[in-house]
């Protein structure tokens, strides 16, 4: 593993501790009203699995990511749905 693919590691795992069980739970509620299971809180969570490996392609290409940068992400993948419902 390269140096900063550690550190892509690193930083992805500080903003899944600050934003993912949030998110992952208000989207779960946010969703609960609305039979649309293609685009739920599981969806929205699939979203960001993929996202992560995108990451860490791109960070092994020395695409640079900030944490900002991944904070963002995040919390735009749980909300790109939010009001279309």
């Amino acid at each position: 593993m390269l140096p900063d693919q550690k550190n892509i590691f690193s930083l992805l795992q500080e903003v899944e501790i600050k934003w993912l069980k949030l998110l992952y739970n208000h989207v779960k509620q946010l969703f609960s009203h609305v039979n649309l299971p293609s685009h739920d809180h599981i969806h929205h969570f699939r979203v960001w699995q993929f996202a992560k490996q995108l990451v860490e392609l791109l960070s092994s290409h020395n695409y640079p990511f900030t944490y900002s940068d991944l904070e963002k992400l995040i919390v735009s993948i749980f909300f790109i749905r939010y009001g279309t419902y």
